[in-house]
């Protein structure tokens, strides 16, 4: 029986047989984590379309051994249920679900030239779009320029995170990654990495927010993400970004502060406005950083010793 690309797939037949890569696998239960509901995963053919797909959780069992995360299928006997209502992994208006009858053979050896990874990087201009959706989830690529140790739990955050900051040559964005994937991501050895090469990485499976002007994806249970792989989309932001730095900072998010000292607007009306100004006679500044005096001309301060 000839393999159907996934576009070509309708309910019109139930007799359909495709020939996939599993690009990513995942659990999905309750909260607790105590309940498994379903093994969920996409796929991708031969022409880049990609899917989602579902073993029910009564299934699990059958199937859970015989599926690897990048190996190359031929699935056949499965059902094509409606896509999830919200936070779909891909935008397509079918996904397979496997039933007792689903017959499932990997491919070996592995077809050539067989795309690797199910994506749909866009350009960062999209993203506006997108902001606070929850319909699908989005794919992302950008150059690394800093990140983050590990922050913990704060406000009403649950989990610990990492921020890793990326730009597409021009643009900049946050990405937020949460507990586990938080400590999977290898900040040292990417890091290190670039100080021979770019690191630019394709992040899958994100939500979209807006965090001070800036474009906020934040990491959830599906998110994966690959560096340096041959897409043209890394590509592309390789050579948008040749202008640019690419040794990769580790940014701790503070500042050196100097710590306040706390008084009472009574205590603050007695001081004599020039102490609180270090400023001398004459209009001179006195620096609290240095043993020089300045003075100040035409709304600038100049060093008195220049």
């Amino acid at each position: 029986m000839e393999c159907t690309l996934l576009k070509d797939l309708s309910r019109n037949s139930y007799r359909w047989k495709i020939m996939v890569r599993v690009a990513r696998i995942w659990e999905f239960r309750s909260p607790d984590q105590s309940t498994l509901f379903s093994l969920e995963f996409i796929v991708v053919d031969q022409q880049k379309s990609v899917m989602e797909g579902v073993v029910p959780g009564n299934r699990v069992d059958q199937f859970r051994d015989k599926l690897k995360e990048g190996s190359i299928y031929t699935i056949d006997k499965f059902d094509l249920y409606d896509p999830k209502k919200t936070y779909r992994s891909v935008d397509n208006p079918f996904r397979i679900c496997f039933t007792m009858r689903t017959l499932l053979a990997e491919v070996v050896p592995p077809p050539e030239n067989f795309p690797m990874f199910a994506h749909n990087a866009l350009p960062f201009s999209v993203f506006t779009d997108r902001i606070n959706g929850k319909i699908v989830l989005s794919d992302v690529v950008g150059l690394v320029t800093k990140v983050t140790g590990i922050s913990p739990p704060s406000g009403k955050a649950k989990s610990h995170k990492r921020l890793v900051y990326i730009t597409d040559g021009s643009d900049h964005a946050i990405v937020t990654l949460w507990g586990e994937q938080a400590d999977l991501f290898d900040a040292d050895g990417l890091m290190e990495a670039s100080a021979q090469d770019p690191v630019i990485v394709l992040f899958v499976g994100m939500t979209v927010g807006q965090y001070s002007g800036l474009l906020a994806f934040k990491s959830t249970s599906v998110t994966r993400w690959y560096v340096n792989v041959p897409i043209p989309e890394i590509a592309a932001v390789h050579e948008r970004s040749k202008h640019l730095p690419y040794r990769l900072e580790l940014h701790d998010g503070s500042q050196d502060r100097t710590e306040p000292i706390v008084s009472s607007i009574a205590e603050i009306s007695t001081f004599e406005p020039n102490d609180i100004m270090n400023v001398l006679e004459d209009g001179v500044y006195k620096c609290p950083q240095c043993p020089y005096s300045c003075s100040s001309a035409e709304a600038q301060v100049l060093c008195a010793s220049s």
